[in-house]
């Protein structure tokens, strides 16, 4: 854990040891955060602020702040780099020794991307887009759910237990 996730971890500790205590800690949350400014308008409400606890704690996991022991996606990152002297004996890793070829490469297929667009343009054939005065324009692409989503997702947050029940059966 870095230390800088600290705060979130004794918020964490908090919900795990199911303490409904009276001052919760926002020390976690940035000055200008959207939970913070919730949870200032709704002062007693221990759901929302178990919900910016875990909020906060997925984007602790997604930044490496905070790791996961065995785990793919979030484990330490410094447990995941290659060291240079590794990486330069090792044939198999697909690794430029130079960032100056891996810009080169990067280069080069992003302009033979560039020109499979121009001439997809130029034939007319771009699939929900058009070049209309050298810009080219994008249609939106339209949210299509499937019927009866909306009552099939209100059911589902019926039945999630609240943080730190015990999951029932049927979730097991």
């Amino acid at each position: 854990m870095a230390p800088v996730a600290t705060p979130l971890w004794e918020a964490v500790c908090l919900i795990r040891d199911f303490r409904n205590v009276r001052r919760r800690p926002t020390g976690f949350m940035q000055g200008n955060s959207k939970w913070r400014r919730l949870l200032c308008t709704q002062r007693n409400d221990w759901r929302l602020w178990q919900v910016a606890v875990l909020f906060h704690l997925r984007d602790a996991f997604r930044s490496g702040h905070l790791w996961l022991r065995h785990s793919r996606r979030y484990a330490d990152l410094k447990q995941a780099l290659v060291p240079a002297e590794v990486a330069t004996t090792t044939p198999a890793l697909a690794v430029p020794r130079l960032p100056r070829d891996w810009l080169t490469n990067r280069m080069t297929r992003m302009l033979a991307g560039l020109e499979r667009l121009a001439h997809a343009a130029r034939m007319g054939v771009l699939a929900g887009a058009s070049v209309e005065e050298g810009i080219l324009r994008t249609e939106r692409i339209a949210a299509d759910p499937p019927v009866g989503a909306d009552a099939f997702i209100l059911d589902l947050y019926r039945r999630l237990p609240e943080a730190g029940e015990p999951l029932p059966h049927a979730f097991e």
